[in-house]
Formats: C-alpha cells, structure tokens, sequence
C-alpha cells in the first residue's frame, strides 16, 4: 500500500479506565468505514466491546452490526476488516490507541488539507458535517471501492408512479438527493454516502414512489427521470407541488371565479 500497516484500538473507560472515550456508542458504520478509508495505510482497526454487552447492550447490538456490514465491504475492497474484540478484564495500554483530537483528525482529513480545515476552520468557514466529509473521503477513493454494493449508506428506488414533484431533493437536509430540471422532465440523483436515512424523503413523497433498496453501491447515481405532468385544464406542462393535476395558473383562476 506504500506505507506500513498500521493497527488501533478503540476501548471505552469502562474496559479501560486511561481510555479518552467515556463509551463506544457514539460510533456508526459510517464512522468506521471513513477511518478505515481515509488513509492508503492497511489499517487495521481493534473495536474493544466486550464489556458493553453487560454495560449497555443495546450499544453493543449496534456496534455489532456495524462491525459486520463494514468488515463486509473492507474485505470486498480488499482492505482489513475491523476487529470485534471480546475481552472483558483490564486492557493493556497500547502505543495505538486512538484518542478524541486523534480520531476526528484523522477521519475527516482524507489526506486534504480542505478536510482539516473543516473541522477546525478558518474565520468566516464552515465546518464539514460527519456525512459531507465521508462522502469527501470515499470521493478520493478509486472507482472500483464506489462499485461495490454495500448497505452501510441507505439507498433508494424510485417508482414510476413519481409525478416529479421534486420534493424529495427539496426537502433532504443533507443534499443525499438532488434534482435536475430539463424544462420538460425531471432528473433525481441519490448519493449514499451522504444520506443519513431520516425517512423524510419516504414520508413526504406525495404517491409513495420512494423505497428504500437493502444494498447498492456508494456513487452517486441517477435514480429515474420523470417527464412534467400535463395540466388537465389548459393542457401546459408544469412542476406539481404534490400530486395535483391542474397548474398553479388554473388554480389562480378556479379560486377567483369562485370568489367572483
């Protein structure tokens, strides 16, 4: 890989006591796919759980199967997978262990000084979200790791039922999905690595054309492309806000002839 390999732990106080993180339940898949890939280094990561079955194991469910999704896909892309260490006494100190400023340094860099920047910025920057410099760590991956289906990130289908409302790329906070109008029909775009899988596109698709799909690679990629409804009074193409069937122009005038 150019560069030796390298092996972390990651314990929480209650395993070991000189350990900087209270618990391990603030971590995600996303987390631990994006500090396995952030550097060329073949590094391989120790997750120290075993007390959190006993201590909090609802934690220890959730860190299992991260461990297992990600270990899944570093294997397919030809990385090391993540260690689940068991051990429940007193942990040795290891030269390796990751500490707070260390691991959040480390996960955002991605080897470009711009995702330093974004965790502690310049005067007047704004700081990168943990979903927004994932998606900038896996951007400088090759082409062959965004190939590969995985179902750490959510991804999406969309039914030809869509009336090109738009209002999924709308209304996603963390610009997962995006749209594209070409006059007469609508492009929509998903990128997993960005989507938190809040649901809110599902919950506000007015026809319930959005599912959610169990596996599908990290790139982003073209979901479907929808042509504008026609208007049923004047016949005009136009953008619904939902699933109406006449155009705002028609609406206008339906409302005023009532109030005449």
């Amino acid at each position: 890989m150019g560069r030796p390999d390298e092996m972390v732990d990651f314990t929480c106080q209650v395993l070991d006591p000189k350990s900087p993180w209270p618990c391990l339940g603030f971590l995600d898949a996303r987390d631990l796919l994006g500090f396995a890939l952030e550097t060329p280094v073949f590094r391989t990561i120790n997750l120290h759980i075993g007390r959190c079955r006993d201590c909090r194991p609802y934690v220890a469910a959730r860190l299992e199967k991260s461990i297992n999704a990600v270990s899944v896909f570093l294997l397919r892309a030809g990385r090391a997978k993540i260690n689940q260490v068991d051990f429940t006494g007193v942990k040795a100190e290891s030269a390796n262990t990751v500490d707070r400023r260390a691991f959040f340094m480390h996960f955002f860099q991605s080897g470009a000084e711009a995702i330093r920047k974004g965790i502690w910025p310049e005067e007047g920057k704004k700081p990168l979200s943990k979903r927004a410099a994932c998606a900038a760590i896996l951007g400088d991956e090759e082409k062959e790791i965004l190939e590969l289906n995985q179902d750490i990130f959510p991804s999406l289908s969309i039914k030809q039922t869509c009336v090109a409302c738009g209002n999924c790329a709308r209304l996603c906070a963390s610009r997962a999905m995006t749209s594209i109008d070409r006059v007469t029909f609508l492009e929509l775009y998903h990128q997993p690595a960005l989507c938190s899988g809040c649901g809110i596109c599902i919950a506000h698709c007015p026809v319930g054309a959005i599912d959610t799909l169990q596996a599908g690679t990290l790139k982003k990629h073209k979901l479907i492309v929808i042509d504008f409804p026609h208007c049923l009074e004047c016949g005009q193409i136009f953008q619904p806000a939902g699933s109406q069937g006449i155009c705002f122009e028609c609406m206008i005038k339906a409302k005023e002839s009532i109030i005449k």
